[in-house]
């Protein structure tokens, strides 16, 4: 592209910022900070529960209770943080999820002959393995990836997470090795 061209894509791209994108922005800003609001309380209650269990295990020790419900007590302080962290982090995800995807579309119709698409693939699994620069792995788990073209040569792009796994080992936890998790590129060449 000219210079021309590509400063016309830029005053595009700020155009569709400043009146589509950024009002989109701040409606969501109002909603995070509900979010946050509302995930303080709940971590909030469940540090004050934490301490709550941890104050009566205490209290057992020094009026020698059973020492199993001193362990259970403590057991419990730490699940109740451990739910905080999970919350927190499901309630997050979500909330990057839904921007993303009201955002997003904005964003890339700004620029010409490009595609937007999350959670599929759009490279050739056989394309890869040929090439030989990832091993061949068994799981694959597809993000976000453009596709399109700029001066006549297409390209694809694709954020993925592969691995090698075994089943799960029990209900919590399963063997992954051979990992990658990162950007594929695949360009068109005239060669």
């Amino acid at each position: 592209m000219t210079n021309k061209n590509s400063k016309n894509i830029r005053n595009d791209f700020l155009e569709k910022l400043y009146s589509q994108i950024k009002p989109e922005i701040i409606q969501f800003e109002k909603e995070r900070k509900k979010q946050y609001f509302k995930l303080l309380l709940l971590t909030g209650g469940y540090i004050f529960l934490s301490f709550f269990f941890a104050a009566f295990a205490l209290v057992c020790c020094v009026i020698k209770t059973e020492a199993t419900a001193i362990y259970l007590n403590i057991i419990l302080c730490f699940l109740f943080i451990y739910a905080a962290g999970i919350a927190y982090k499901k309630s997050n995800k979500e909330f990057e999820t839904k921007i993303k995807k009201l955002i997003m579309p904005l964003i890339i119709n700004s620029f010409e002959n490009i595609e937007w698409k999350s959670g599929s693939f759009i490279l050739d699994n056989e394309i890869l393995t040929q090439s030989m620069l990832l091993p061949d792995y068994g799981f694959g788990k597809p993000d976000d990836s453009f596709s399109g073209s700029y001066n006549g040569v297409n390209f694809k792009i694709q954020e993925v997470l592969r691995s090698n796994e075994t089943k799960y080992i029990n209900r919590f936890q399963r063997n992954v090795y051979g990992r990658f998790n990162g950007v594929i590129i695949e360009i068109d060449m005239k060669k």
